[in-house]
């Protein structure tokens, strides 16, 4: 039963870790194409709030990166 267990645990921990990874690069704002299409959807949706969040984050990373440049 333990040997299961682990075998189960050994299988599933490099997926958990990756999507983790994911997860955390797209809330970086690291995934390109996850941030054009959420600009997109704000566009088609007319919605200014969003629209409005998504040029203070693009604003944000611009900056980041550039001071990241210049160290």
């Amino acid at each position: 039963m333990t040997a299961a267990i682990l075998s189960l645990v050994a299988y599933l921990l490099p997926l958990i870790v990756q999507g983790l990874q994911a997860w955390s690069t797209q809330r970086k704002g690291g995934n390109n194409e996850a941030n054009v299409q959420t600009y997109r959807k704000a566009l088609v949706k007319n919605d200014t709030a969003a629209l409005g969040v998504q040029h203070a984050d693009q604003h944000d990373r611009v900056l980041a990166a550039l001071r990241g440049r210049q160290r």
